[in-house]
């Protein structure tokens, strides 16, 4: 990931896993999360939640919806971002980027993230590892 320029490590990304992006909408003041996969190179949305629905929130993305747990579950959508995610983030909207249990604050207001996907060789994805359980 890059912010201005400057580059960011945030996490090993295995096959089929998924990460989200989270932050509270500028708005509705409401949390909303949407949910990506990497096939290749390439980033999709898979999914997205939200809490409140109202104008402007499209109402026929991916192939089913539903309510569960005070969240509106748009699911299925598989629709293509590119190779390179810009994440531009508010002064209140409080993005994070989560993979697995680990949450990382996208914490730089009016900032744009760039997220993209990194085929790394083996050697270096197993001193990325090593280097990420170490603390090193």
């Amino acid at each position: 990931m890059t912010v201005d320029g400057k580059e960011y490590s945030l996490d090993f990304l295995q096959k089929n896993e998924t990460f989200s992006i989270r932050w509270v909408h500028s708005v509705e003041k409401e949390e909303w999360e949407e949910f990506f996969y990497v096939n290749d190179d390439e980033i999709f949305i898979q999914s997205t939640r939200f809490k409140t629905f109202g104008a402007g929130v499209p109402n026929n993305v991916g192939e089913d919806s539903y309510i569960k747990d005070g969240w509106v579950y748009m699911v299925d959508i598989n629709r293509s971002i590119g190779e390179v995610f810009v994440v531009r983030t508010g002064k209140e909207t409080k993005h994070r980027f989560i993979l697995g249990e680990k949450e990382v604050e996208l914490d730089e207001q009016e900032a744009a993230f760039h997220i993209q996907p990194m085929r790394l060789p083996f050697i270096k994805a197993m001193i990325f590892t090593f280097k990420t359980y170490t603390n090193n």
